[in-house]
């Protein structure tokens, strides 16, 4: 009897827990497409914020975004939602400073609406960050981390029954130095036949403006006369086919 009670008990236990698991694997996630990444000064980075596992139908969200430092980078609102799920609802972006925003949107009213139904994945939303310029190469602390702000973040039902979505992961963003040296045009802090290969296409097939936004001078200018030529290609070949003398030094 002992062992028919233990074996009742333990059947129990696991069908529990299997409910349990089932239900956790129901609760709506929200994380940010942020991991990793390194961006130069001046640049923008798209974040999009994703949903998965939506158990119910959502026709109006607030979602709170907060920037650790406010000193690095701020949020630059994307008005073209396409692509997401709520691409052609109605709603607004409030700034609160450049290190928070709180964006609210709704599907409408019926009958042309179109909410998010259950059992729904993809991206929610989409914001950028752009980085200041005047990043100092001397600050020891480059990494901007952006957050769900709880406070301001709730999901609605159509009859008004507001979920809180329970599990959140954030992203971040570490900004690279301000001006890549010259020469190192990808760049990845060596100067190889790939740079040599970017040049050539910016020189002479219409390839990427080789203007750094946020420096000075440009890393294609070799010779630092102020200007990217086909002299400034022959001295990287030299540096790198022929040990020649490498990039001038501003």
């Amino acid at each position: 009897m002992n062992y028919r009670h233990a074996f009742t008990l333990g059947a129990i236990a696991l069908a529990c827990a299997l409910l349990v698991s089932s239900a956790h694997a129901q609760e709506p996630k929200i994380y940010l497409d942020v991991e990793d990444i390194t961006a130069e000064p001046g640049q923008q980075i798209m974040v999009s914020v994703f949903i998965e596992n939506l158990p119910d139908t959502i026709s109006v969200y607030q979602l709170g975004l907060t920037l650790s430092r406010p000193d690095i980078g701020f949020f630059v609102p994307i008005l073209d939602q396409t692509g997401t799920l709520t691409d052609g609802w109605s709603g607004s972006v409030q700034s609160f400073g450049d290190y928070s925003e709180r964006v609210t949107s709704g599907a409408g009213l019926p009958p042309n609406w179109t909410p998010i139904p259950p059992n729904t994945s993809g991206t929610l939303f989409k914001v950028a960050i752009e980085l200041y310029c005047e990043i100092p190469d001397t600050m020891p602390d480059r990494t901007l981390n952006i957050a769900l702000n709880l406070v301001n973040t709730f999901f609605s039902t159509p009859d008004g029954t507001t979920i809180v979505p329970l599990d959140f992961t954030s992203g971040s963003v570490t900004a690279g130095l301000r001006c890549p040296y010259q020469g190192d045009i990808e760049p990845d802090g060596f100067i190889t036949a790939l740079d040599l290969a970017a040049m050539i296409s910016v020189l002479f097939e219409g390839g990427p403006d080789p203007q750094d936004p946020c420096c000075p001078h440009t890393r294609f200018d070799l010779d630092c006369d102020g200007f990217a030529t086909a002299l400034d290609l022959s001295r990287l070949i030299d540096h790198l086919f022929a040990g020649g003398v490498g990039p001038c030094k501003l």
